[in-house]
């Protein structure tokens, strides 16, 4: 049995319970699945089956996936697009290049793939780029790699306070419902500690 088919039958085996109203400020907690259910009625294990099952993603998100990519895409995608930019606005690559090259190989080959499966034909640049636009994924984009690839990115020096708030609430909630636990925060803190680009405030905050 996949990783993908075990998620699957654990979250049927989980059950969801629908209908919640409680807003918790988890960004992690915001994430709904296509049935309209909500991660935050699950426990921490049936959300992190969610995710590794892509349960939570269209069937055109799914198909836009790797399935190396599933679970970044699938946390990505729960958060709400407003936020998506803002958090971003927190972090800087370390190597753009490295960053370039992973989205034009992997996500903008995908993203292609998707527009011709859809339409029967290759999209022409401009329809790719207004594509991007509406799905909003250049800021996902940027998420994704944050998540699959921590040791390239650093925080950005002096960030407003509210996107680091919401940059560090991101990467908390991430390690927690990643399959392996992997620690975002300490990975990036460092990286950026190393770099001597953020403030000993924020540098405190994040350790």
């Amino acid at each position: 049995m996949s990783e993908e088919t075990a998620g699957v039958q654990a979250v049927e085996e989980r059950g969801f319970r629908e209908g919640s109203s409680y807003q918790a400020p988890s960004l992690a907690e915001q994430i709904k699945t296509l049935q309209g259910f909500h991660l935050r009625d699950l426990d921490i294990d049936a959300a992190r089956d969610v995710l590794l099952a892509g349960a939570n993603l269209t069937e055109d998100q799914r198909r836009e996936a790797s399935p190396e990519d599933l679970w970044y895409v699938a946390f990505v995608r729960g958060i709400e697009p407003s936020e998506e930019d803002k958090i971003g606005r927190a972090f800087q690559y370390l190597d753009f290049d490295d960053y370039m090259a992973l989205q034009k190989s992997v996500w903008q080959k995908r993203a292609v793939e998707l527009f011709t499966f859809v339409h029967g034909r290759p999209p022409k640049a401009l329809e790719l780029i207004e594509a991007d636009e509406q799905n909003n994924n250049y800021p996902a984009f940027k998420l994704c790699y944050v998540l699959s690839r921590p040791y390239s990115i650093s925080f950005v020096a002096n960030c407003n306070q509210f996107d680091a708030d919401l940059a560090f609430d991101f990467l908390l909630d991430a390690q927690q419902l990643h399959p392996r636990r992997l620690p975002y925060l300490e990975i990036i803190s460092a990286n950026t500690l190393a770099m001597s680009k953020i403030k000993p405030s924020m540098a405190e905050v994040a350790a």
